[in-house]
């Protein structure tokens, strides 16, 4: 399990001017400095978080004002019926999504004028609810605090 502390190393990466982070095997999350995420590749097309608090590092190239997110919340029927995330950028409150249904949950955010500021982004995101599997009685091996398996999440105007 990665944690948030000594987990950063290297050069801040600049994001596409499209602002977009693909997650799993054919994502480039790795390039965003990612702490909190599981990097095993699990998955082609996404990834899961790993503990309450998951990040990202980014340089800006571009003056977004929108963040979109699309993410699957862990949920286990009778003992885990809802995931909630909260979201932000530099610090700044962005917005909660709450999740009660397996399945893709989308959502969009306006990023406050203030959370546009300077070139480094740090996206913080919390899983308040994130469990482990071994203690939902769902698995006997899996340790991971789970919360959401994000396919992505886009910066656009």
């Amino acid at each position: 399990m990665s944690g948030l502390v000594g987990s950063r190393s290297g050069e801040l990466e600049m994001l596409s001017p499209d602002g977009r982070i693909g997650f799993g095997r054919s994502g480039n999350m790795r390039r965003f400095q990612p702490a909190g995420f599981c990097l095993d590749d699990e998955f082609q097309d996404r990834s899961w978080t790993e503990a309450p608090f998951s990040q990202l590092t980014w340089l800006r190239s571009a003056p977004w004002s929108r963040l979109f997110i699309s993410a699957d919340p862990f949920l286990h029927p009778g003992r885990l019926d809802r995931q909630e995330l909260v979201i932000y950028l530099n610090g700044l409150f962005i917005g909660m999504m709450v999740g009660r249904a397996r399945g893709p949950t989308e959502a969009e955010f306006p990023i406050p004028v203030l959370g546009r500021g300077g070139s480094e982004c740090l996206l913080t995101l919390v899983a308040p609810y994130a469990a482990s599997p071994i203690e939902l009685g769902a698995s006997a091996a899996d340790e991971r605090k789970l919360g959401w398996c994000f396919v992505s999440i886009a910066l656009g105007r």
